[in-house]
Parts: structure tokens; sequence; C-alpha cells
């Protein structure tokens, strides 16, 4: 009975009638007192009902057995309206401004001028934008540096180079 645990998809009333079935195997003399077994129905109870059916604080098997099946209605009702209401959110309707007039013909004489002359409006626009962002040279021409010719790399580097000729100046300094 220790190790009995409900499972999470499991119904309660499932567990109940499993869990009666393993308490009336124990021999009459031997089963854990009233309060004993409520504490063990309770801690093998999935945590989210366990906390409410404990919170309630009933003193019988049966009493928490019928709060158990209470708060599971309760969380699956719960759980249902939070399902319908995510429905809902997610429904997108469009609906026709009715301020606009729809003509009767989609490709009026009208509406198509209107439309281009706005592109071409924006056209214009966007022309002159390019135009007074770019300079007069748009592009610079890549001209490799001819002090930094490409040689292969030395097995001596340049900072031993220059630590080398310190001191060897160093020393001719020195002997003079």
């Amino acid at each position: 009975m220790s190790n009995l645990k409900a499972e999470s998809i499991e119904p309660i009333k499932d567990f109940n009638l499993h869990f009666n079935k393993i308490l009336n195997k124990i021999p009459t003399a031997s089963q854990p007192s009233e309060e004993v077994r409520s504490k063990r129905y309770i801690t093998a109870l999935p945590s989210n009902i366990a906390i409410f059916v404990d919170r309630a604080n009933k003193t019988t098997l049966v009493e928490n057995m019928k709060e158990a099946i209470a708060v599971e209605k309760h969380i699956m009702a719960l759980e249902k309206k939070n399902m319908i209401e995510e429905q809902n959110s997610k429904k997108v309707s469009f609906k026709e401004d009715p301020k606009k007039k729809q003509s009767k013909y989609p490709f009026d004489l009208e509406g198509l001028q209107k439309d281009l002359k706005t592109m071409s409006n924006e056209m214009v626009d966007i022309k002159k934008q390019v135009a007074e962002t770019s300079s007069k040279k748009p592009y610079r021409p890549f001209k490799r540096n001819p002090s930094t010719d490409s040689k292969p790399p030395n097995a001596i580097t340049n900072a031993e180079l220059e630590e080398e000729e310190e001191i060897a100046t160093e020393e001719h300094t020195n002997e003079e």
C-alpha cells in the first residue's frame, strides 16, 4: 500500500477502486488506523490533487476519496474552460470595412489610376533618397599598399628581430 501511486492520467474513481482492493486484501487485524489510511491515500494521489485534499482536512478515508473526486472535477472544468478560451482567442475573423465604397468591378479605372499615381510618387521619393545618400564615388577601388608585400612567415617574428637589433645596438654602444 505504501508503494501505490496514482497515475496522473488515471481517473480518481479508478484509483479509489484500486486503493480499496489493496486495502481489503490486508487482514482486518493488521489494517492500519483510519488516520494512517487517509494519510497514505493522500500521499498516493497526484500532487496537484493531493494538495487540495490535504487542505480540506477530512478525517476519514471515505471523505478524502469524495474530496479527491470533487477536486478532480474542478481541475477538469478549469482545464476545459482554458482550452475553450484558447480556441476562442485563436479565432481570427476578417470583416470588411463598411466605410469603404465597394465598386462593382474589382479593377475599376479610377482605383487603378490612384494606385499607379501613389506608386510612381513613392518611386520618385526613393530615387531622391538614393541620390541624396550616395556620394560621387559609389565605391573605391581596392589598392594594395606597396609597403605590405606578401611574404611567407619566418620562424623569427618581428618582435624577436627588434629585440635582437636593440641588444646589438646596446652592445655596440657599450664597446665604444
